[in-house]
């Protein structure tokens, strides 16, 4: 199968359901055993397991400030991957909050899904806040854009052929949801910049 043609059996219908910041295990069983639910989305950051004495500092689904999950990204992964009877595979959405959970993160991710009886059939989107948006222009990023985007395109390409066109980009601002203020023809431009400078191919999760 060409990859364009394979891009193609991967991407999901525009039209969703979603369960957004999926951060607890009963939270993610919940969603996984809903037929409804056709996708899901969580957040990936540095921290603890809960109930674990050793104390290790590792991926972990929780959206800063929070520093502490019953689910580790490993633990996730294996759940949201596995076939469950009856209840198809849901699209997944990883939104990583701190640079340093994305390198063990697709470590993980190329020994899960490179396994021989890996029946998982949906799309994962790579998502990071890479640049400042409304209401957040002139905070501290924790993704630094080229950085993140190197990372994900050398996993990706050297992905088995079987996973060609499973990943996608998912670049999006760092945005403050209280505010008022509005997406820019700056913002516009400062990501078109991002992506020309790359060479990539992305989605937008743009707030409207």
């Amino acid at each position: 199968m060409k990859e364009a043609d394979m891009t193609r059996s991967f991407l999901p219908d525009p039209k969703q359901t979603w369960a957004h910041s999926t951060c607890s295990k009963e939270e993610l069983l919940a969603a996984l055993d809903d037929i409804n639910i056709t996708a899901i989305e969580a957040d990936i950051a540095m921290g603890r397991l809960l109930l674990d004495d050793s104390g290790l500092i590792r991926p972990i689904m929780a959206h800063p400030p929070d520093s502490t999950s019953d689910l580790s990204f490993d633990c996730f992964l294996e759940l949201a991957t596995r076939k469950r009877d009856g209840v198809p595979h849901k699209h997944l959405k990883l939104d990583f909050k701190r640079l340093e959970t994305l390198e063990p993160c697709l470590n993980c991710l190329c020994t899960v899904m490179s396994r021989q009886d890996n029946s998982f059939d949906k799309m994962i989107f790579l998502n990071a806040d890479i640049l400042n948006g409304p209401g957040n222009r002139y905070r501290s990023l924790h993704i630094e854009a080229d950085i993140f985007i190197e990372k994900c395109l050398q996993f990706t390409q050297t992905s088995s052929d079987e996973n060609l066109g499973r990943y996608s980009l998912s670049l999006g601002w760092s945005v403050d949801c209280r505010s008022l203020s509005e997406y820019t023809p700056t913002d516009v431009d400062n990501m078109r910049k991002v992506i020309e400078r790359n060479g990539v191919l992305t989605h937008f999760p743009g707030r409207i």
